[in-house]
């Protein structure tokens, strides 16, 4: 078969041109006397879409560790999703209490489960359990590279992706009508 490479590469150039999903541009086709989906009437149902396999899920549980108005934030590293980005300490959503004291240097007082946060990434989607807990003290700790606490505002404004950048508007709305009572 000699000259393949060129015949393969029209029916590609027709396909992004000229037989096009959205508007297909029949009256310039040159092999429209010979189509199937003008024949049959189907214009608008060929060429079909790719079947999209699912994206592989991933789950994450964040813990919102609040006290006094700040909230715990943890420098993701530079290579690697949201690089950079300041985001909630991850951690198990059993055993808090000994896990945030060994781990974070605190006492929290008490953790509510908040609804799921679906977000999706060009080759996975996440899905992100956040769990606030409310910190009853801080203890000494040696500072930690990466981690720190923010006030919700000064955090919300803050390099962080979009589902923490939700959270804490949530958060700060909260805070307002606590504030309010």
């Amino acid at each position: 078969m000699r000259g393949i490479e060129g015949y393969t590469q029209a029916l590609m150039d027709l396909g992004a041109t000229v037989c096009t999903r959205r508007k297909p541009a029949c009256g310039y086709c040159p092999v429209a006397d010979e189509c199937v989906a003008r024949r049959d009437g189907r214009i608008g149902e060929l060429p079909s879409p790719r079947v999209r396999k699912p994206l592989p899920l991933r789950r994450a549980t964040w813990l919102v560790l609040q006290h006094q108005g700040a909230v715990l934030l943890d420098r993701r590293p530079s290579p690697g999703i949201w690089g950079g980005l300041w985001v909630f300490p991850e951690g198990p959503p059993a055993r808090l209490k000994s896990f945030c004291r060994k781990n974070f240097s605190v006492e929290i007082s008490g953790a509510r489960k908040m609804p799921v946060i679906g977000h999706g990434f060009t080759h996975f989607r996440l899905d992100i359990l956040p769990i606030v807990c409310r910190v009853r003290r801080k203890l000494p700790a040696k500072k930690k590279a990466g981690r720190q606490w923010l006030d919700v505002a000064e955090a919300r404004s803050a390099a962080v992706p979009a589902p923490v950048k939700a959270l804490l508007s949530g958060l700060l709305m909260s805070l307002g009508r606590d504030q309010a009572l």
